[in-house]
């Protein structure tokens, strides 16, 4: 009865002892949970789901900033905008442009209303931004960012995104919009092609264009372009900059431009610095005065030829590498053609074929091949010894943190054998004998707890 007794214990506490995970996963899931319904019950004054707000029938898109000062909530010590003042009238192109931190992907987030000024405001058609119904605005408002988002769906599904009551006839329009047709038309599966994960079966210039075709379907009025050809190479920005071209026609566009080049033709281009407007005009206006922009300018097409001659450069060191690579592989082509053939003969027959001297040749070749299998064992040999020094201040926690791992993994069938031990004492006659057996077990229990907890703690 004892011994049953006992298996049962052991039973019940190998359970328990299992326990500890689960609870460790609950413990770290309510302090997840906690967070994030923080976040949840914060209030906003900012809410899409919210049917209060105005909506225009005769909405054009006249943009104004009046005095706009703003902070992000996280950074309330960095003032980003300092009173910022522009307009931007119905059907303009309007470039805004300046040096990193200056305030210009700040004016599209509050454009859409991510969030609100700290003071002043910001109007469209001379009506405040708050005073709009929060989701009616954002659907006539289109958006092309500097990476666009594709979701895992077909191409179709992905520009319905902008306007799921789209038509198949109103989809292919947007799509010859963006210049997008045309290769989607080339795809086996064609609009019903799968784009994979984060637009992953298309190029940079692919993804960019059914981002503009998305952004066009719903026909917005307002269309902002922040840095949407920044990542793209020279012959898919051409591409894509004429779609955005063509897509600006009679809409009120506000873009930030990574290439001053794409935005000669705005219709007024607005120089920010330190979230403040200090140019404003055409190109050639900003280029006569020989003011900030003027110095962007110069900057650029600087880089730009710098970049030119790096690329030129690794274009002539790539032909370089490619020739020689060709001529390493003609000469081993040619060893092995001379080894098969001298191998089938007899060293007689060489020497008088080819001469003492062609055989010394063909000797120092092997020679070499050898020397250059050396070398390269001795450069991993070199590289591992060089990553073992680069480690030696962390030898000995590597050490600790190996023998303590050994103990943690020898737990578990140490606890078995112990238990083994312990239903082999019950079978004995001698009580004496048996409870003394008993309590060393037990204190080995109590010892490989402690060291337990001693090796994971190390570990």
């Amino acid at each position: 009865m004892s011994f049953q007794v006992v298996v049962v214990l052991f039973d019940a506490l190998y359970s328990l002892e299992h326990i500890s995970p689960q609870f460790q996963a609950l413990i770290q899931a309510r302090v997840a949970a906690y967070t994030v319904q923080i976040v949840i019950d914060e209030p906003s004054t900012i809410n899409s789901n919210s049917e209060t707000g105005l909506k225009k029938d005769d909405f054009i898109g006249d943009i104004r900033f009046s005095n706009v000062h703003f902070s992000y909530p996280l950074r309330q010590n960095v003032t980003v905008l300092t009173n910022l003042s522009f307009n931007i009238k119905h059907g303009q192109t309007v470039a805004l442009v300046g040096l990193s931190g200056s305030g210009k992907s700040t004016c599209i987030q509050l454009l859409q209303r991510f969030y609100d000024p700290d003071s002043g405001s910001i109007f469209i058609d001379e009506k405040k931004i708050n005073e709009y119904n929060l989701k009616w605005l954002r659907q006539h408002i289109g958006v092309v960012s500097q990476e666009p988002i594709l979701f895992h769906a077909t191409i179709r599904e992905n520009i319905l995104f902008g306007r799921d009551s789209a038509t198949d006839e109103e989809i292919h329009q947007a799509a010859k919009m963006a210049n997008a047709h045309d290769f989607i038309m080339t795809l086996p599966d064609k609009y019903e092609t799968q784009v994979g994960e984060r637009g992953a079966t298309l190029s940079g210039g692919q993804k960019q264009r059914i981002a503009i075709a998305r952004a066009l379907i719903r026909n917005p009025k307002i269309l902002l372009l922040d840095e949407a050809t920044s990542a793209l190479d020279n012959e898919s920005e051409k591409i894509v900059q004429d779609a955005l071209d063509r897509a600006t026609e009679g809409r009120t566009t506000l873009v930030i431009a990574h290439r001053l080049s794409t935005i000669r033709n705005a219709d007024k281009i607005i120089v920010m610095q330190k979230g403040q407007v200090v140019e404003e005009g055409d190109h050639d206006s900003l280029m006569s005065i020989r003011g900030i922009y003027f110095t962007l300018i110069q900057q650029q097409s600087l880089r730009q030829a710098e970049e030119e001659e790096e690329l030129e450069f690794e274009q002539q060191q790539t032909a370089k590498i490619l020739l020689s690579d060709q001529l390493d592989l003609d000469n081993s082509n040619i060893k092995k053609d001379r080894r098969s053939t001298l191998d089938s003969i007899t060293p007689s027959v060489l020497a008088v074929l080819y001469g003492k001297k062609n055989l010394e040749i063909d000797e120092d070749l092997e020679e070499n091949d050898d020397e250059k299998i050396k070398m390269k064992k001795k450069r991993v040999e070199n590289i591992t010894l060089a990553i073992l020094r680069i480690n030696t201040p962390e030898w000995i926690l590597i050490v600790i943190g190996c023998i303590a791992a050994l103990f943690t993994g020898a737990l578990a069938p140490s606890f078995s054998i112990i238990r083994t031990k312990i239903t082999v004492v019950f079978q004995g006659c001698d009580k004496d004998a048996r409870n003394q057996k008993i309590i060393l077990y037990a204190l080995l229990h109590v010892g490989l707890g402690i060291s337990g907890l001693i090796s994971q703690t190390i570990q």
